[in-house]
Parts: C-alpha cells; sequence; structure tokens
C-alpha cells in the first residue's frame, strides 16, 4: 500500500498555510514548488517567489497521511479547514504519482474529478463550472 502525504506550504512571514497538496514524495514536490517560480505564473509560484526576493521559502508541514483512495477526501478537509488562510490552491489539485501504469493515471483522474465535485457541492455550484474555470486559468498562465 503506497501512501499519500497531505501536506501544507506555511508562509515563514506570517506563520500560515497558505497552499495544500498530496504527494507521494514530500522532498520532490517541495523541490518542484520552489523551481515552479521560474516557469509558472499561478498566485502561488508568484507568492513563493516574493518569498524568494527576500532569501526566504514557505516552509512544508506534515499534515495526514493516508492511502490513494481517500487522499481526495483528506486533502479537501484539510482545505477547508484552511479556507480562511486564503489558500494559493484553486482546487487541490492531483497529487503527484508517477505514472507507471494505464491503471494509476485512470485512478489519479478519478480522483481529481471527485476533488472538483467535493469543491463544487461545498461552493454549491457545478462541478462543470470549477472545471471550466481551472481549465481558463491555466491557459492564462501560459499566455
Amino acid at each position: 500500500m503506497n501512501s499519500i502525504y497531505i501536506y501544507g506550504l506555511v508562509d515563514p512571514e506570517l506563520n500560515k498555510i497558505k497552499y495544500i497538496g498530496a504527494t507521494n514524495d514530500l522532498s520532490y514536490r517541495y523541490k518542484t514548488h520552489l523551481e515552479d517560480i521560474v516557469t509558472n505564473k499561478t498566485k502561488k509560484a508568484l507568492w513563493i517567489k516574493s518569498l524568494a526576493e527576500k532569501n526566504m521559502k514557505p516552509y512544508l508541514i506534515l499534515l495526514e497521511t493516508t492511502i490513494l483512495e481517500n487522499a481526495a477526501t483528506c486533502e479537501a478537509k484539510w482545505a477547508e479547514n484552511y479556507k480562511d488562510n486564503e489558500l494559493y490552491n484553486f482546487f487541490p489539485l492531483t497529487p503527484y504519482t508517477p505514472r507507471e501504469s494505464k491503471s494509476v493515471s485512470i485512478r489519479l483522474d478519478k480522483i481529481a474529478l471527485q476533488r472538483v465535485k467535493s469543491i463544487a457541492e461545498y461552493k454549491n455550484i457545478k462541478y462543470q463550472t470549477l472545471i471550466k474555470k481551472w481549465v481558463y486559468e491555466k491557459i492564462e498562465s501560459f499566455s
């Protein structure tokens, strides 16, 4: 059974969690967050870049360890717990997991869809609306 780690990125200036994520490799995922500032224009990347300009970086804290099948629910729960922190997540995304097989990819796609549906239900909107908004924001970030 592979563990999935639900984690938070903490703002060292505010001492508040500003991002919730899920991964099967904490050190690799943390490294990619720090490297994303070069090419990524998301709010999270811009926040990390602003910290880097002050010779700072967010620190990572482990919130929960779970299994792949429960990752979506756990991540959504933690995002809900910290929603007042104005998280830089648009909504919890698919955790990093090596794409070792087609079945892993299919499971991850189902988890991502489950996350979108959970957030949509919480916000009382159609999940298709969230998907369209997320895709639009991704396209805009590449412009």
